[in-house]
């Protein structure tokens, strides 16, 4: 009973069933997430889980695992959610499409992505999963540079390469 799958529906149950409902703070909290460094630039962070812990589960003395399904329900009735579920499908297909690129280095951000997107999303609220996927990206980005500035170091000090090579006596 307090394993996290059953943790995460359970929180998605107690939304429903109590209609519990927000405003869409958190979902434009969690956009701006898409800025870098956006808390240091004055982003106000509000978390949808400080909004439905407090409230839903108010004796619970450490952090629940969120569900992006209920915090969509919660700010934007059926209509939100169907939309986000029509956009994480949309997403997902266009994941299952992109994973066919060539390019092993491409390849890899994409499994990567879309691993926090299709399994990791469903115990998160969108902000969480916004930083995490920033994250995944960052140090893919600074993988790559590493790889191509490798890559042309070796290609420069290779004998051979041009390179004048001195030895000391």
């Amino acid at each position: 009973m307090t394993s996290e799958p059953f943790t995460t529906q359970t929180v998605l149950n107690e939304i429903v069933r109590n209609d519990f409902h927000t405003n869409t703070d958190h979902l434009w909290a969690a956009s701006m997430h898409l800025i870098m460094f956006s808390p240091a630039l004055g982003a106000e962070e509000v978390r949808f889980n400080e909004l439905h812990q407090t409230t839903l589960f108010p004796t619970v003395d450490h952090g629940l695992a969120d569900n992006i399904w209920g915090q969509f329900w919660s700010a934007t009735g059926w209509v939100g959610l169907t939309i986000f579920v029509l956009i994480f499908n949309i997403v997902l297909a266009f994941g299952a499409r992109a994973i066919r690129c060539t390019d092993p280095s491409i390849r890899s951000l994409i499994a990567l992505w879309f691993a926090y997107w299709g399994f990791y999303i469903h115990r998160n609220e969108l902000q969480v999963e916004i930083g995490y996927m920033k994250q995944v990206f960052l140090v893919w980005l600074f993988c790559v540079v590493g790889a191509i500035l490798i890559q042309n170091l070796a290609r420069v000090t290779r004998p051979g390469s041009g390179q004048r090579w001195v030895t000391r006596a």
